[in-house]
């Protein structure tokens, strides 16, 4: 018996290479733009860290000294407690009007009956 080779059986094919180029390509296109994007950040990174050394010693601290404020003319506070004392007083009267009003409510549900059979 002879046994016959078939034509198409000689190890890879073009287009086989042709993946394995094109997969090793992407890999290394990937880790090359991964270090310079790290390369990049760390130059400028170092860069402004540098020109941050170098501005803050210019820069002044010198203030204005405060004056302090003049007092106003009228420096009794009797109308402010005397305002204070009126809110104070009508949101009392609010709350003893809200009570009463709840009250109310209560007495009018205690007159209502169920009947029962």
């Amino acid at each position: 018996m002879l046994v016959r080779k078939k034509e198409n059986e000689g190890g890879f094919a073009a287009l086989e290479a042709v993946l394995i180029v094109v997969i090793v390509g992407i890999i290394g296109f990937v880790g090359w733009y991964t270090y310079h994007v790290k390369h990049n950040t760390t130059t400028l990174l170092s860069n402004a860290a540098s020109t941050s050394q170098n501005i803050a010693p210019s820069i002044s601290t010198t203030t204005k000294p405060v004056t302090p404020a003049t007092p106003a003319a009228n420096t009794d506070n009797t109308s402010l407690n005397t305002d204070l004392n009126s809110i104070n007083g009508s949101q009392t009267q609010e709350s003893q009007d809200a009570n009463s009003a709840n009250g109310g409510l209560n007495d009018q549900q205690n007159q209502i009956t169920v009947p029962t059979n």
